[in-house]
């Protein structure tokens, strides 16, 4: 989308203006070209004004019906809304018009898995390559399609072709590293995800997955970092918590576990990790019946059920 970047550098001479930058906001189409039109659409969508953003590109394809590049741009700003059927129609004439769209095909192919027809969506991810075996999103797709479909060998292979042709892609790195995980290559995992969280610093699901493969490594010292920054960005998420207690638990800081902990359930309720784990804070406090009320929360349906009824003999004993 590279006329973007000549479009900011008009100037409201060119949309009815003077020597000001553009603003999003309400704008008028009369007397303007399509391509006009198109810059504009680019845009509002960069500036977080979608309706506009589709409103323009109705207009645009309405104009013209049979360039490609309107309905393709057209079914990103659906995509990114979340009207995945509706881009996956725009693409549709896309490709109609243009049959070696590769990007087309690579958006379609990544819709149609994202709505779950997973075989349309490779075929159509292989096309894109078979035009342009140098098109990282496609492989990108393809990896993100390997881990939905629990074939982590196959993603992260996939994902290290995105990688190769696009070194700096942040998104690839991740995936690949939550990949590695599924593998129980926690070491190239935590490289992977170091990578991606050093190309987006911000981007706290990154940061938090890097938190994750720290504690299924059994590097517990090493998850506190990580789940902070998390919390930080991400005030609300629950997660966190949990895994910062259990990592307190493993490093000897009891009762900085249980105050994790419980903030873990007043956030997201209870369930049989947090109790089990807060059973295990009181048993190692010695506080047995805490203990063994924790461990009797523990329902027979989930995790640490068998475990926990060992914990409540041991209690018994012990009150």
């Amino acid at each position: 989308m590279t006329l973007f970047i000549s479009i900011l550098l008009l100037t409201i001479n060119t949309f009815g203006q003077t020597e000001k930058p553009l603003k999003s906001g309400d704008w008028s189409s009369e007397g303007k070209t399509s391509d006009e039109l198109y810059m504009r659409a680019q845009f509002e969508q960069e500036n977080n004004n979608a309706l506009m953003a589709m409103l323009l590109m109705q207009e645009c394809t309405a104009r013209d019906s049979s360039n490609a590049e309107y309905l393709y741009y057209q079914a990103i700003i659906f995509k990114q809304e979340g009207y995945r059927k509706t881009a996956i129609n725009s693409l549709d004439q896309a490709i109609e018009i243009d049959s070696l769209y590769t990007e087309a095909y690579a958006e379609r192919g990544h819709l149609y898995a994202r709505e779950q027809y997973f075989d349309s969506g490779i075929d159509d991810l292989l096309h894109a390559i078979a035009i342009d075996e140098n098109y990282f999103l496609a492989y990108y797709y393809l990896g993100l399609l390997g881990l939905d479909l629990d074939y982590p060998e196959k993603a992260v292979e996939d994902l290290s072709k995105a990688i190769a042709l696009k070194p700096n892609f942040a998104n690839a790195y991740l995936y690949r590293g939550i990949g590695q995980c599924y593998l129980d290559n926690f070491d190239a995992a935590i490289t992977d995800l170091k990578k991606a969280v050093e190309l987006d610093p911000e981007d706290a699901f990154a940061i938090y997955r890097l938190g994750m493969a720290y504690f299924d490594a059994e590097k517990y010292d090493q998850v506190f970092d990580p789940m902070a920054k998390t919390m930080e960005l991400q005030p609300d998420m629950s997660f966190p918590y949990y895994y910062m207690g259990v990592s307190f638990y493993q490093t000897g800081e009891t009762q900085k576990a249980i105050e994790f902990l419980k903030k873990y359930q007043a956030m997201a309720g209870v369930d049989n990790y947090s109790n089990y784990y807060l059973g295990l804070c009181y048993y190692k406090l010695e506080t047995y019946p805490e203990a063994s009320g924790y461990f009797l929360k523990c329902t027979e349906d989930g995790e640490f059920y068998e475990e926990s009824r060992e914990y409540i003999k041991k209690c018994e004993g012990r009150i």
